[in-house]
């Protein structure tokens, strides 16, 4: 019993758990959750789609090949 209540506390430990990530660098900005270095040409590939799902994750970014706007 005592380690199936240890193991519920690190999981539910592990779970509140977030982190920031930088690539090439220190986030300039500490809000921030991805930051890319400035005037180089990394980025994030996108999932490009002609119509969107009727429901997504919170989060979820797409490029919308129609209009060729980030939704």
């Amino acid at each position: 019993m005592k380690k199936t209540g240890l193991i519920i506390a690190f999981l539910l430990f592990c779970n509140s758990l977030s982190a920031q990530v930088a690539i090439s660098k220190t986030p300039d900005h500490p809000g921030a959750i991805l930051d890319f270095p400035q005037n180089t040409t990394n980025g994030i590939v996108l999932p490009a789609t002609t119509e969107l799902p009727a429901s997504l994750p919170d989060g979820s970014l797409l490029l919308d090949r129609s209009d060729l706007k980030l939704k």
